[in-house]
């Protein structure tokens, strides 16, 4: 029993060291110890990029914190009919790659004229992260609230405490720690975001990940190297809060426990209605204008048209069958090996308590690294040893490395939150420790089970900057795909491509939420 429970928490482990660690240790060494860079890149070039990342890491989370959070509580507090169709609807873009949300945001609001400030520079940049990151704030926020005992309130209600004064007072602090981890993973994808600076950022506003890419694509590895190791350090301390803050989660259904705790009426409702229906808006408008220009523009079926003609024409790499097929099988073998180190690694938190913090330290440090820094030493370390013909594999475990640390931890805090009588009486009942798991664990914490999933497969389906790296023309990507049109500004070929991507993000959620919104 002990051999196996070690196994458990060893597999994890030894599979970012194989995918993360190794790599990068081995990347570096090569470089900067055999071919250590002639002096440092130009101080302006680097002070900028790194300005850059943060300023527009903040902006982006302090965005979604600011259009998320209300959001959160009104799904937290206030009971209405079809509210868990709603959270599916307005999680649905987190679960979409950046490309997508390039691509709608560029239809939406246009290039040029009064409301291209949504689709250029910094200020296009802002809004795509808030875009992409605001529903995730919002869930967790109010799945912070979902928990909250509602004796709470009625004891508060009793003590003369109600309306305005018994949210801010008793239900608001429940919501400090989730609102901080969803700012701080805002943070920290708007730090690492690649492609959407590369794409409307333009020359004044690129970040650290296009510059590693830069030197990169100039033949300057050990410039590339020097960079991510210093843009380690910006998110060791977000990475550091992560783990310490606990009780966070995301609800996709609606929770078997919770009693709906505020209805409201007259104009308090009128302005819950209108935030919904605007916070609704603005994350389905770009949705909508890919899928109008995908089947109507220039005439019926035009985007799709011109889809067939680039795929016929050799711009999409691959086939188009071969591209949708390389994403759709690439994520969901990705979201099931995420998904098993998830589970092993939470089970092993769970029995070996006392060792966990540097333990979850070492699956959650991979997140503060380059993907693009990361792709280039999976393509170093591995590339020459697997072979073209594997370079499936390397992607499909890049993927994965990328997406277990969230994974993860969603996994574990769902789990921390079973009654340990249960767990006790299992093991009473002579349940091994994995048989206890899998029996009593699991199937109590539909909703953890859920989030985990859907992280895993939200980051898999939309990975680009390691994949983009490592990638043979065979095996590409929709996104991959999708940001060739992009560069060659075939934009009606890329809507309807992104089209294909939104539905295919439908097919996962849909198994995923059915499975959240199980009592």
């Amino acid at each position: 029993m002990r051999r196996s429970i070690l196994l458990a928490g060893f597999i994890p482990v030894a599979f970012e060291v194989a995918m993360v660690y190794l790599p990068f240790g081995y990347s570096a060494a090569t470089f900067l110890l055999f071919s250590f860079p002639r002096g440092l890149p130009a101080t302006f070039l680097v002070s900028h990029a790194l300005y850059q990342s943060v300023l527009q890491a903040a902006l982006g989370s302090a965005a979604a914190l600011a259009v998320g959070y209300p959001v959160g509580i009104i799904l937290g507090l206030v009971g209405f009919r079809g509210s868990s169709f709603y959270k599916a609807l307005v999680f649905l873009p987190f679960m979409l790659p950046s490309v997508v949300a390039v691509v709608g945001f560029t239809q939406a609001y246009g290039l040029r004229g009064p409301f291209s400030v949504f689709s250029n520079g910094l200020s296009g940049i802002t809004a795509i992260n808030a875009f992409y990151n605001a529903p995730l704030v919002a869930l967790i926020v109010s799945s912070s609230l979902e928990r909250v005992n509602p004796e709470l309130v009625l004891a508060a209600k009793g003590l003369g405490v109600g309306g305005t004064t018994s949210i801010l007072r008793v239900l608001l602090p429940f919501t400090k720690g989730g609102a901080t981890v969803g700012a701080l993973l805002s943070f920290t994808y708007s730090f690492l975001g690649f492609l959407v600076p590369l794409a409307i950022g333009g020359p004044s506003h690129y970040t650290m990940e296009v510059l590693i890419y830069l030197f990169l694509k100039l033949g300057e590895a050990p410039y590339a190297i020097l960079l991510a190791m210093l843009q380690l350090f910006p998110l060791f301390g977000v990475t550091l809060i992560m783990l310490y803050l606990r009780g966070y989660s995301v609800s996709l259904g609606k929770l078997s426990s919770r009693v709906q705790l505020y209805t409201l009426k007259g104009l308090r409702s009128a302005a819950v209605c209108l935030v919904l229906a605007l916070f609704l808006g603005y994350e389905l408008y770009p949705l909508f204008s890919i899928l109008r220009y995908s089947l109507f523009s220039p005439h019926l079926l035009g985007g799709f048209t011109l889809l067939l003609q680039a795929s016929s024409q050799g711009r999409l790499q691959a086939s188009l069958s071969r591209v949708v097929a390389n994403s759709l099988v690439f994520s969901l073998l990705s979201t099931g090996i995420t998904f098993g180190l998830s589970v092993s690694a939470s089970h092993y938190v769970m029995i070996r308590g006392g060792t966990r913090w540097f333990y979850e330290l070492t699956l959650i440090l991979p997140l503060m690294f380059s993907p693009v820094t990361l792709g280039v030493a999976l393509f170093l370390t591995y590339y020459g040893v697997a072979g073209s013909s594997l370079v499936w594999l390397v992607i499909v475990s890049a993927q994965s490395s990328v997406a277990l640390p969230v994974s993860m931890r969603f996994l574990l805090e769902g789990l921390k939150r079973t009654p340990r009588e249960l767990m006790f009486a299992a093991r009473s009942l002579g349940a091994a420790p994995a048989e206890a798991l899998f029996r009593v664990e699991l199937p109590v914490n539909s909703q953890a089970i859920s989030s985990a999933a859907v992280m895993a497969y939200a980051v898999s389906l939309g990975e680009f900057a390691a994949t983009n790296i490592v990638y043979i023309p065979k095996f590409t990507t929709v996104p991959i795909a999708v940001y060739s049109l992009l560069e060659i500004r075939d934009l009606g070929a890329a809507d309807a491509l992104s089209l294909i991507l939104v539905f295919l993000a439908l097919i996962g959620y849909y198994l995923v939420f059915r499975t959240g919104s199980a009592h």
